[in-house]
């Protein structure tokens, strides 16, 4: 099916999950704002356009967003066009549309690292435990510094009390973001379920150290002092 065929079932998907729903600062272009995109376009390299479909989702403009990228898979529907597009449906609050979006990426590429990480965070999202781990498995293959499949994996393996793979994901995911409180805390966490109190302590307090407000390191940290009677 070509790209704008596509779209325009994602976007009617879209349309109807997020119909009555606050979804942040966005808004559809209106026709002659959709002119004047559309005349910017004319000429311009795909890059530049994905480029302006990259800036109108960081802003949170999703539904120009989506537009802008329409275009760019008009152009050259690219694994990683679709694999934005359903970054977007997801940060819309459209699972359906995100998981078509990037189904469609890996149709294209197989090999496509992030859209096997968004793919089994979906999963992982619907408590589907084995594909997502099949797909966060794979992403981190392709690509090591998936901190997100890497905290993923991390979280089922706890979940299967199997805290030496947890423990291994967490550092993995600290690689590429030693200053995520969240991060920190899991791995904490993991400590504390494997009985070992004064790592997770530490690594609980370098949690609150990077974020004081961050309440799962607080409350972790007084299981940790409940757990030594420190009441």
């Amino acid at each position: 099916m070509a790209a704008r065929a596509w779209l325009q079932l994602l976007v009617f998907a879209a349309a109807a999950a997020t119909a009555g729903c606050a979804s942040g600062p966005t808004q559809k272009p209106d026709a002659a704002e959709t002119t004047d995109l559309l005349a910017a376009f004319e000429g311009v390299d795909i890059e530049q356009i994905v480029a302006a479909g990259d800036a109108a989702a960081a802003g949170r403009d999703y539904e120009r967003a989506l537009f802008i990228y329409t275009q760019a898979l008009e152009l050259d529907e690219t694994a990683d066009t679709w694999y934005r597009t359903g970054k977007v449906y997801r940060q819309m609050g459209d699972k359906s549309a995100a998981w078509q979006a990037f189904a469609r990426a890996l149709k294209l590429d197989p090999g496509h690292a992030g859209a096997h990480e968004q793919t089994g965070l979906l999963h992982l999202a619907m408590k589907q435990k084995e594909p997502a781990a099949t797909h966060l498995q794979r992403a981190v293959e392709l690509d090591p510094s998936r901190w997100r499949a890497h905290n993923a994996l991390g979280v089922i393996a706890d979940v299967e009390k199997n805290y030496q793979r947890s423990i291994y994901h967490y550092n993995e995911a600290l690689k590429a973001r030693p200053e995520s409180a969240l991060l920190l805390n899991n791995l904490g966490y993991s400590h504390y379920l494997a009985g070992n109190l004064t790592t997770a302590e530490q690594h609980f307090r370098m949690a609150i150290g990077i974020d004081p407000g961050y309440q799962p390191a607080h409350a972790n940290l007084g299981l940790v002092q409940a757990r030594r009677r420190n009441y």
